[in-house]
C-alpha cells in the first residue's frame, strides 16, 4: 500500500432492476482510526463486514461513509417516527415564536412535511443477499478512496521530500561559519577581558585559553549537528520504506525541531542564526504535511 492522504473522498453505486445502492466515504486526518455510518436501520447487521473492508484500505482517519440502499416495489411494513429529529423541529419552532412573538399553532399536516419525521420501514429484505449488493459496492467505493488518498499522498510526500533534501546544503553552509563564528567569539572574549583588566592588568595567556576552551565547549554545536543529520537520514528511509509513515515522522520532526532550536539558541553567529532559522521555516511546513499523512 502506498503512502495515503488522511484526507480523501470515494464513491460508488449499483442499480438493479429491483434495488439501488449509493455510498459516499470522506475522511479527513485524525491521530486514530474513528468510523461512523450513516446508513438505513436494516443495513446494521453489515457493519462488521463493512468495517473489515474499510479497514483493509485505510489505517488512520476520520471517516464517514454513507449508504443509501432502497428497494423498488417492495410495499412498507410499518411506519416509525423519528422522534430525535422531531424534538428538534419543535425546539427549533418554539424559539422561533419567541422571537417572532408569534402564537400560530403546529399541526399535524405540518408534522408529516417535515422530511425524514416518518421513516418507512420496508419490508424484512434477506441479509445475504443485501450482503452481495452493498459490500462488493462498498469495497469499490473504498478503492476509490484509497486512489484519492494515495494520489495526495503523493503530492504531499513529494513536496516533503523536496524540502528535507534541501538541508545538507544549509547545513553545509553552517559548517562553512564555525572557523569563523570561533575566530570572532575568541577576539571578542579577548577584547572584554582586556576591557575589565584594565590596561595595567598582565594577562596569563594559558588561562585565558583554557577559559575559551570551557566557554567553546559550552557553545560548541557539533553534536547538534550530528545529530540532525542523524534525524534527516532516519526521515528519508522512514518515507521510503513505511507505507503508513505519518506517526513516526511526527516523532522524528519532533526531534529536528528540537536540534535546530538548540543549535539556533547557541548560534552566536549571524549567518549560522539566518540558515538555522530557514530550516526551523521549512521544519514548520513539513509539520504541517505530516499531519496529514496516513
Amino acid at each position: 500500500m502506498k503512502t495515503q492522504s488522511m484526507t480523501g473522498f470515494g464513491k460508488a453505486e449499483k442499480i438493479g432492476t429491483d434495488f439501488a445502492v449509493r455510498i459516499e466515504i470522506k475522511t479527513v486526518n485524525n491521530r486514530f482510526l474513528d468510523i461512523q455510518f450513516k446508513m438505513n436501520k436494516i443495513l446494521a447487521p453489515l457493519e462488521p463486514e463493512l468495517r473489515k473492508v474499510l479497514e483493509k484500505n485505510i489505517s488512520r482517519g476520520s471517516v464517514i461513509c454513507f449508504i443509501h440502499y432502497e428497494e423498488f416495489g417492495k410495499t412498507s411494513s410499518s411506519m416509525q417516527l423519528n422522534k430525535p429529529l422531531l424534538e428538534k423541529y419543535l425546539n427549533f419552532v418554539k424559539q422561533l415564536k419567541e422571537v417572532l412573538d408569534d402564537d400560530s399553532v403546529i399541526n399535524i399536516t405540518d408534522i408529516l412535511q417535515i422530511p425524514d419525521v416518518v421513516i418507512a420501514l420496508p419490508e424484512s429484505s434477506d441479509d445475504s443477499l443485501l450482503k452481495d449488493r452493498v459490500v462488493p459496492t462498498f469495497g469499490e467505493a473504498c478503492l476509490n478512496l484509497s486512489e484519492m488518498r494515495a494520489q495526495e499522498g503523493k503530492k504531499l510526500m513529494q513536496d516533503m521530500l523536496t524540502r528535507v533534501n534541501s538541508f545538507p546544503a544549509w547545513l553545509t553552509k553552517i559548517k562553512d561559519y564555525l572557523p569563523e563564528r570561533q575566530f570572532n567569539y575568541t577576539e571578542k572574549f579577548k577584547e572584554k577581558i582586556k576591557e575589565v583588566a584594565g590596561p595595567d592588568l598582565k594577562l596569563d595567556n594559558d588561562r585565558l585559553m583554557t577559559e575559551l576552551s570551557i566557554l567553546a565547549e559550552k557553545l560548541d554545536i557539533t553534536e547538534e549537528l550530528v545529530r540532525f543529520e542523524s534525524h534527516v537520514t532516519l526521515f528519508l528511509e522512514t518515507c521510503s520504506a513505511n507505507p503508513t509513515p505519518g506517526k513516526k515522522l511526527g516523532f522524528i520532526l519532533q526531534e529536528l525541531l528540537r536540534e535546530i532550536n538548540t543549535l539556533c539558541n547557541k548560534s552566536m553567529h549571524s549567518g549560522i542564526q539566518h540558515e538555522s532559522v530557514a530550516i526551523k521555516e521549512e521544519l514548520e511546513k513539513i509539520r504541517e504535511q505530516v499531519m496529514n499523512i496516513e
